[in-house]
């Protein structure tokens, strides 16, 4: 990866401190409750996503303070499965995979569309050029407050254990140079639908 590019690691803005720590799965439980709350929050019946954070707010605040930790831990094992070279070279079509906090929010974004398309996505980053966008990805597709509402509202800055996303040592996947020329070769289905308008890299 271009050191230029701040290794995908860039200082944590103030607010968002990162961890040492990773959570991994929790039970089969978790996990399907996890995916039940964000396919009830984020559907058809709530397309505009200001609209669905209110109600996955309101599902979240209703929750016992177990399950909001649990939905926490889910969701940072879903973020992290979705750490690959080729999601990061696919966000970077529209603007979001060249630091880790635009990627925090890309993959918060992609786990808000449910279980299916965030399959989809992952096992072929070129589909994210199927899903519907408008001209602004570079504020649509990222979700910043998915990924911070469990905490701010189980008041993590009083729980010394309160399980905080950490990426991965290291992307899986096969290493991707984070150039336009070496993204347009590997993902030529994406390269077709957004071309390098929405790109923020140097080269």
């Amino acid at each position: 990866m271009d050191p230029n590019l701040g290794r995908l690691v860039p200082p944590a803005a103030p607010g968002r401190q990162r961890s040492a720590h990773f959570v991994g799965w929790g039970s089969e439980m978790e996990e399907n409750r996890f995916w039940e709350i964000i396919e009830t929050c984020f559907t058809a019946t709530h397309p505009i996503p200001e609209t669905a954070l209110t109600e996955l707010e309101r599902t979240l605040r209703a929750l016992p303070r177990p399950e909001v930790v649990g939905f926490q831990r889910a969701l940072n094992a879903v973020m992290a499965r979705a750490y690959t070279w080729d999601l990061i070279g696919a966000a970077c079509f529209v603007g979001s995979g060249q630091s880790d906090d635009g990627f925090e929010d890309f993959r918060a974004w992609l786990i808000s569309k449910g279980h299916t398309t965030f399959e989809r996505v992952l096992a072929d980053p070129s589909a994210l050029a199927e899903l519907p966008f408008d001209e602004s990805p570079l504020e649509e597709w990222g979700l910043e407050p998915l990924h911070m509402l469990p905490g701010e509202l189980a008041g993590e800055e009083d729980d010394p254990e309160w399980p905080y996303y950490s990426n991965p040592d290291s992307p899986s996947g096969e290493p991707l140079e984070l150039r336009r020329q070496e993204l347009r070769r590997r993902f030529p289905a994406l390269w077709s639908a957004f071309g390098d308008r929405y790109m923020i890299i140097r080269d």
